[in-house]
């Protein structure tokens, strides 16, 4: 038995945030490499909690799981303002949205996943103004 379907889950968001036609042009990535793109959308931690039956053996064994996934977001614009960089960020933040609220990632044992929370901000570079945000994603999963 797998002791957590959260990482499936996280790869199967960002597998279908990529396809998804409000993100064309915005880089979607489990995790990105060394350097970012001026616009992107990528994973976070994980964390979960268990509720694992105690006193059973193979498969009569249930375990409870809630967990939650961070996903960011990154917008890097020149010759802009702090205001306009974060609602370009809260824009990519709602098709993340969009997608929850129309689908649950297709992972067994998954019951729901939702959007708890998010915050965003931003700062400014020498020549550019970067907005970021970051969106807490709760799982519920059952393995029975």
């Amino acid at each position: 038995m797998t002791t957590s379907n959260l990482q499936a889950v996280k790869v199967a968001i960002f597998e279908q945030l990529a396809l998804r036609p409000g993100l064309a042009d915005t880089t979607v990535v489990y995790k990105p490499k060394r350097e970012f793109p001026d616009r992107c959308i990528y994973g976070g931690g994980l964390n979960a909690t268990q509720n694992i039956s105690a006193g059973r053996t193979g498969a009569d064994t249930t375990r409870d799981e809630n967990g939650t996934i961070t996903i960011h977001v990154r917008v890097l614009l020149k010759g802009e303002d702090a205001d306009v960089a974060e609602a370009a960020v809260v824009a990519l933040g709602a098709e993340i949205e969009a997608y929850l609220a129309a689908t649950d990632p297709a992972v067994l044992g998954l019951l729901n996943a939702s959007i708890t929370a998010f915050a965003v901000n931003s700062e400014y570079t020498d020549d550019a103004v970067v907005g970021y945000g970051s969106w807490t994603i709760q799982t519920e999963s059952y393995y029975g």
